[in-house]
């Protein structure tokens, strides 16, 4: 059982802040999500590292 962990950068270029959840990013063959720091809005101009945990090629 083979899984993939890929790192996204995340940029809320918008003029306000926006609030994120893990489950924003969960989709079919999705194990695990984690941010980079705790964090419940990404404020205007800000960026962050999300990581995904799913299942790789082969499973």
């Amino acid at each position: 059982n083979h899984l993939k962990l890929v790192r996204f950068a995340v940029e809320n270029k918008t003029p306000s802040a926006l609030n994120i959840r893990e489950s924003d990013f969960w989709q079919p063959g999705i194990r695990a999500v984690m941010f980079s720091q705790p964090v419940s809005q990404l404020l205007a101009g800000t960026r962050m590292d999300v990581y995904v945990i799913r299942d790789g090629e082969g499973s």
